[in-house]
């Protein structure tokens, strides 16, 4: 017998006994034990109970996503894990399922994921975002000399409220994302493996900083990284230049501000170097996805100062198949894409249709993928006129979220 309900504290051993299996946490690290009840008292958990035990578990939580610099309400679903006992049962599905829409209730206008593969949520209407590139170099060779060192604070787990306010804070580009609870920070940093921080202050509030893991004495990878501006950023990068003295490797996802490969030294060289090595040098992927909660929101949000392009809008929601008590988007409305921009329920007579299931619409929407380029593939369809005209209407940067669930 399978019951999906709330996580209740009795449950603490089992969901423990989840994440130990799956190979997320140690149950005999007491760091990697606090990191988890950390997670835990984020709340938003919902766990599939299977003959008296919890067997599945699944969280999402509050944030805010920015597009093209209008900050949306954000449903962040952090962690959906299943127990050996519990697999092949559908939980996680169903789980998820339920977290989408209880985010979509709580107002959440976009949800969001990180996949360890694709495919498994489409079915709940998610797509692939943009791709993140991660760079692996020697620190040494950044050409920074005009940047003027600063020396760094030492920043620890007693810290995390200031990392945290910092993350909030930092440079909000499009498509980045916050996650409102303080204790995921905290979670983080206890969770990683020979953690390591160093920021900096500018009247005495922490303003930019790195916290991440030392893979090695010889390699680092930063996992948090907040900025306010891009001289903060340099900063940063002047400091890892520094550690080129001690490190042979740093790991880092390129900021969206700039191209890494610009402020290298031979970065050919070192990819060709590290052929045959157990070091990546350059490697891209779309680790996270996202679907549209409120299509009215993040049709509000785009600005585009054109000719406007109108049409009806055909959408299919497939999460309305999983009887959660909320039927997503599916519906026919009308569509504005100019300044402003705007959606109303129901179709005009007339106008062009595109047709498109959430996930393909939220890429398009959200400047993930051009809408002739989806429609060729099969992922949508319209009239060649009315996708050349979204081709050019949104047009935008391309999304990075900047902090990895």
């Amino acid at each position: 017998m399978v019951e999906f309900r709330p996580y209740h504290p009795e449950d603490r051993d089992a969901v423990g006994t989840i994440w130990h299996e799956v190979g997320w946490s140690d149950r005999s690290d007491e760091s990697k034990v606090e990191a988890l009840d950390a997670l835990i008292s984020a709340g938003g958990i919902e766990v599939a109970e299977v003959n008296g035990a919890a067997e599945c578990f699944v969280q999402q939580v509050p944030g805010d996503i920015t597009h093209t610099g209008t900050n949306l309400s954000m449903s962040a679903v952090t962690a959906v894990l299943t127990s050996h006992i519990g697999r092949k049962m559908g939980l996680a599905t169903t789980l998820s399922a339920r977290a989408i829409a209880a985010g979509a209730r709580q107002g959440a206008a976009v949800s969001l994921l990180g996949v360890f593969e694709t495919g498994f949520y489409d079915r709940l209407g998610f797509a692939s975002g943009s791709y993140e590139h991660e760079l692996t170099f020697d620190p040494a060779t950044l050409a920074l000399e005009n940047v003027e060192y600063k020396r760094p604070e030492r920043l620890t787990l007693d810290n995390a409220d200031e990392m945290h306010a910092a993350m909030l804070g930092r440079n909000r580009p499009h498509g980045s994302s916050t996650l409102t609870p303080l204790s995921l920070v905290t979670a983080e940093l206890g969770w990683m493996s020979g953690m390591w921080a160093l920021g900096y202050r500018t009247d005495g509030r922490l303003t930019h900083f790195m916290a991440g893991t030392a893979e090695s004495d010889r390699s680092y990878r930063p996992y948090f990284v907040a900025y306010e501006t891009l001289p903060q950023l340099l900063d940063l990068l002047r400091l890892v230049k520094e550690l080129g003295d001690q490190l042979q490797w740093f790991t880092i996802v390129e900021p969206p501000e700039i191209q890494l490969q610009d402020l290298i030294r031979g970065p050919m060289r070192q990819i060709r170097h590290a052929k045959g090595t157990s070091v990546r040098a350059h490697r891209a992927k779309a680790h996270w996805q996202l679907r549209i909660n409120d299509l009215d929101a993040v049709v509000g949000a785009i600005d585009w100062p054109g000719e406007p392009v109108r049409f009806n809008l055909d959408v299919s929601d497939p999460i309305a198949n999983f009887g959660v008590g909320w039927e997503g988007v599916s519906g026919n409305y009308t569509v504005t894409i100019g300044s402003p921009s705007g959606i109303e329920v129901g179709a005009t007579s007339g106008l062009p249709t595109l047709t498109s299931q959430v996930g393909p619409l939220s890429r398009i929407l959200f400047g993930v993928q051009h809408p002739s380029t989806l429609a060729a593939i099969g992922d949508l369809s319209g009239p060649a006129e009315l996708l050349a005209g979204l081709d050019r209407a949104l047009q935008m940067p391309v999304p990075h979220p900047g902090w990895d669930f």
